[in-house]
């Protein structure tokens, strides 16, 4: 009889645990997992229209990268790592249900008051992270050590985006973007019904440069080649701070070359645009501009400096080598980069610029068109009488 009476009680025991439980989700709701949405702003300045390869049109940040870390903190009754400087998460893109799924998997605390997230694409090691301020948790930088590019003609490559592995020194070109602060008000997780995912802006952090070629009028009946294009003395190698001392909010928010920390020339770097061969006067270079060469620039400055006929080898400043055939002549030419894009020696106000250099800040894409319109060659002939010596002195009559 004993024994039968403690089995009720158990069984009762189990029934209010179940109530209980069901109450408590009532007005709460279990912990639910933290999940993500992602948005890519387009890069400014020239932005190319839909005949541009790449991702730079894309608004969703899948159209650019699969995966992403993420950072976060939470304001509880102390600040609390989330996903940790020494531990971020990572976030990839799922395409057979198109979600973002993190790993490892976090939940909202509905007792926290608030939270930051931050996060930076493609997912490396490479990114570093840290809190500026022990107490202040919407202040985090997001830092990237010795970037290099390789010179990666965006239209010719098989991929610079998403799938590639990824290393800061070599390998694939990809286009760096990061988000933050993202911040997360209580109102937004702490719901009887699914809470609200957190919605994080992508920015990118490199620039970019892209290249046009066409003929002009003077010789749109003749059969035009493009042989080469080729831009040298670009830096290609730097090293990323969020959030570098004596920087206003809205120098941090407009882009800045100052992030990058003294680029440098490291190794062999020149961006290589296609060809574009002709047999007759409708392919090759034609009258309507062609997308040549698409490149990821670290953003630097571009000075101005004369160029001689030549390219000097002497030559340190950012210029561009065009090759070229009109018909069966070939013809060749150096541009000073800064030049090309209406900087002037004398810092004299043009229609880009106010300086002798360009700024090939962050988050801009910078778009140069180059139309080869050659200068006629004329010819002018008179007739005259021959001249005696007389009336000319050096001249011998015979």
């Amino acid at each position: 009889m004993k024994k039968s009476y403690l089995m009720i009680a158990g069984a009762a025991l189990i029934m209010t645990a179940c109530g209980d439980k069901a109450m408590v989700q009532d007005l709460y709701s279990e912990p639910a997992e933290i999940s993500f949405e992602t948005f890519a702003e387009k890069q400014t300045k020239a932005d190319p229209t839909a005949e541009n390869s790449g991702a730079s049109s894309h608004s969703a940040l899948e159209g650019h990268h699969t995966t992403f870390k993420v950072w976060g903190a939470k304001d509880a009754t102390t600040h609390q790592a989330v996903y940790a400087a020494d531990a971020p998460g990572t976030v990839t893109y799922s395409t057979s249900d198109s979600k973002w799924k993190a790993d490892p998997i976090k939940f909202w605390d509905k007792t926290a008051t608030r939270y930051y997230f931050y996060a930076a694409a493609p997912a490396s090691e490479s990114w570093g992270f840290s809190f500026t301020s022990t107490t202040d948790m919407s202040d985090g930088t997001i830092t990237l050590a010795n970037y290099k590019l390789t010179g990666v003609n965006v239209r010719t490559a098989a991929s610079t985006n998403a799938t590639e592995s990824w290393k800061t020194n070599g390998g694939a070109d990809l286009d760096l973007m990061i988000a933050s602060p993202c911040p997360v008000e209580r109102s937004a997780y702490n719901k009887v019904t699914t809470p609200d995912k957190v919605n994080l802006n992508f920015n990118h952090i490199l620039s970019r440069l892209n290249v046009l070629v066409k003929k002009g009028t003077n010789i749109q009946n003749s059969v035009v080649s493009l042989k080469e294009l080729k831009v040298y003395n670009l830096k290609n190698k730097g090293s990323f701070n969020e959030k570098p001392t004596g920087l206003t909010a809205e120098q941090l928010a407009a882009g800045t070359i100052a992030r990058w920390a003294t680029p440098t020339v490291d190794g062999t770097y020149v961006p290589t645009a296609i060809t574009l061969t002709a047999t007759t006067k409708d392919d090759g270079v034609t009258t309507t501009p062609q997308y040549v060469l698409e490149t990821l620039i670290m953003p630097q400055n571009v000075v101005w400096e004369n160029i001689d006929a030549s390219g000097s080898s002497n030559e340190t400043q950012a210029y561009v080598y065009l090759k070229y055939s009109i018909d069966d002549e070939e013809f060749y030419g150096y541009y000073n980069l800064a030049a090309a894009f209406n900087a002037t020696a004398d810092n004299t106000e043009t229609a880009n610029v106010n300086e002798s250099l360009v700024p090939f800040n962050e988050g801009w894409q910078n778009k140069l068109t180059i139309t080869i319109n050659p200068a006629e060659i004329e010819f002018d002939a008179e007739v005259f009488d021959w001249s005696t010596y007389a009336t000319e002195g050096a001249i011998q009559a015979y």
